[in-house]
């Protein structure tokens, strides 16, 4: 036979707290007894619980890649944003030296229009 515990009293031997009082830590139908602490959301037992857990998980926490420099920058005013964009979406890189996009997009823009000429050319 297994050996079993002392059993556990259904009645508890101080009052409950209020419900909005209560510790929200709950699972299948039970219900921590603990009482808040100050603001919170648990008892001291399950803040300190969820302190270590959340802890944990910072510490395993690695990036897969460094942060850009780019992302770092502030944002260049609209004005002198990129023209390259979407329907939801531009570019947020600065313009190149008055011209109407980015050092890329330019790129990418001279190529096609580079395209568009040789295939006129090539038509005539």
């Amino acid at each position: 036979p297994l050996r079993q515990g002392p059993k556990r009293s259904r009645q508890p031997s101080e009052p409950l707290p209020d419900s909005a009082d209560r510790c929200n830590c709950a699972t299948k139908g039970w219900r921590c007894k603990r009482p808040r602490v100050n603001n919170k959301k648990y008892c001291e037992h399950h803040e300190a619980l969820n302190h270590k857990r959340l802890q944990k998980l910072r510490e395993a926490y690695t990036p897969l890649r460094p942060p850009d420099k780019k992302h770092l920058e502030p944002m260049p005013d609209p004005a002198e944003r990129c023209k390259y964009g979407m329907k939801r979406w531009r570019c947020k890189s600065q313009r190149a030296g008055g011209k109407n996009y980015c050092e890329h997009h330019e790129v990418l823009y001279q190529k096609r229009l580079h395209k568009v000429r040789l295939k006129e050319i090539a038509e005539k």
